[in-house]
């Protein structure tokens, strides 16, 4: 068989092909749903298969018990299955003061976050945004008062000064602006600053979201609270026109994650610190820009301490 895993949150339907790249096929339903044939880890959507059959992956069913690509089929049951959440009963056995747990947590975090920085090198927003003053601001002052200014002063809107700056720094400068107003929580003003800009496959804002709700994810599943209204108008808001971006995001929303993302949860669930490092770069590292533009969205709304208070 040339199947190694599917994922276990594989959407089912008559799949139309959607983009082809050397090591991902991406697929697409009449639901509008994406499921990607890949030889690299699996994900909730994934089906990982031989470099050869991926070669010639350009059509894919699924159904309840079975998926066919071209004009292969294999009963599903006879398949590994990837499980995308994560081993959230290690914490029971760690974990006699859960806020004690999660202060220690979060100084190997700022760690790694530091380190996984200088290591992106101003590649990604990880690097290039300035999280350490955006984390420690109170209030979104500064963005309120560009926002009146941009109302009342057509000169000081994005285009007119595009003539004073390149074109990737305004992007940038929009994406920080947004940034600032998400970690306040005005996800009204903040996402439509942030969804679709940036650079890739996945833009940049795009990315940075599906890691803001990772964050989301994380926290909710460490204190075994509910965020679900936040993550349900994160994610409403987020939606846009690419596909592959709607898929990563609202997985980030279901808690499903992908298999780099979930090991490196998992290690600071078990405070496996050592191994942190490696891991994160293994995140890091995902496309040009995308895992950097992740670990910038998960890092910010987890350091900034009141965000997740009422």
């Amino acid at each position: 068989m040339n199947i190694y895993e599917i994922g276990d949150r594989l959407p089912i339907g008559n799949f139309s092909l959607h983009s082809k790249f050397n090591k991902y096929h991406n697929f697409i339903n009449e639901y509008g749903e994406l499921a990607t044939v890949t030889t690299e880890k699996s994900g909730p959507n994934t089906i990982t298969v031989s470099e050869n059959l991926l070669k010639y992956s350009d059509f894919l069913v699924v159904t309840d018990k079975n998926l066919q690509i071209n004009f292969n089929r294999y009963q599903k049951n006879s398949i590994q299955t990837y499980n995308s959440g994560l081993y959230i009963d290690v914490l029971k056995d760690e974990c006699e003061d859960i806020n004690d747990c999660w202060f220690k947590t979060m100084i190997e975090l700022k760690k790694i976050y530091n380190y996984l920085k200088i290591k992106d090198e101003n590649r990604t927003l990880l690097s290039i945004i300035n999280f350490e003053k955006l984390i420690s601001l109170k209030k979104s002052t500064h963005i309120q008062k560009n926002l009146t200014e941009n109302i009342n002063n057509k000169d000081n809107n994005l285009f007119s000064v595009e003539k004073k700056y390149k074109f990737s720094e305004l992007v940038y400068k929009e994406i920080e602006d947004g940034i600032e107003l998400f970690l306040n929580k005005q996800f009204d003003l903040a996402i439509p600053k942030i969804k679709g800009h940036g650079f890739g496959l996945t833009p940049s804002g795009d990315d940075w979201l599906a890691g803001a709700l990772t964050g989301v994810s994380f926290y909710e599943q460490f204190f075994q609270k509910k965020f679900k209204t936040m993550k349900e108008s994160i994610f409403a808001l987020s939606k846009g026109k690419n596909l592959i971006s709607n898929s990563f995001i609202y997985f980030a929303k279901e808690s499903s994650f992908f298999y780099d993302v979930k090991i490196f949860l998992t290690s600071l669930l078990k405070k496996d610190y050592d191994s942190l490092s490696i891991l994160g770069v293994n995140v890091l590292e995902h496309g040009a820009t995308s895992g950097g533009d992740f670990l910038s969205g998960f890092f910010a709304v987890l350091l900034k301490k009141e965000f997740f208070s009422n």
